[in-house]
């Protein structure tokens, strides 16, 4: 992970970023970001808010087993700390085969989302040694910030109209 997608409304998306390569300077800083990621912890832990992640085993994992921190701890155990929009959306209808973000993102909340191969040039893709990672895009540009934006705000939207379906089934 080089960063964090956050949305606290379903219309505003934040992109912090951690470790991108290009700009480094724009990177939270790790200390800060643990000091702060803890605060969003203890809140949910006291039922203030919760998380929602899609597909967030791997976001999950990389939190709680970073190494010289255990972001998010006993957070995880507890199924009130947070929610999945992937599996919300697995239980709704098991039969689903696409479940990534970007194309539920737009089928079942309208949001047309930037892809991540759109992010680079053509030229970019042809230079030798060139691979898609998004950390080495700068955090401060404009298509990294709408990229990790929408995806937090996708994810915000479908947990909204999934959630209540899983909550309450007909």
């Amino acid at each position: 992970i080089v960063g964090l997608c956050l949305c606290p409304d379903g219309f505003t998306g934040y992109y912090i970023p951690l470790r991108h390569t290009t700009n480094p300077g724009a990177n939270v800083s790790w200390p800060l970001f643990v000091e702060q990621f803890e605060r969003l912890v203890e809140a949910s832990l006291a039922g203030k808010l919760s998380f929602v992640f899609h597909g967030g085993q791997f976001d999950m994992e990389f939190l709680e087993f970073n190494g010289d921190v255990n972001l998010g701890g006993e957070c995880w155990d507890k199924a009130k700390c947070w929610d999945d929009t992937e599996i919300e959306v697995y239980m709704t209808d098991s039969r689903r085969r696409d479940k990534r973000l970007k194309s539920l993102s737009e089928k079942e909340v309208g949001i047309k989302q930037i892809e991540l191969d759109e992010l680079w040039s053509d030229a970019d893709k042809a230079k030798p040694g060139w691979k898609k990672d998004f950390g080495t895009l700068d955090p401060e540009w404009e298509g990294t910030l709408l990229y990790g934006g929408g995806d937090g705000i996708a994810t915000w939207r479908l947990d909204a109209k999934f959630h209540p379906l899983c909550v309450n089934p007909d």
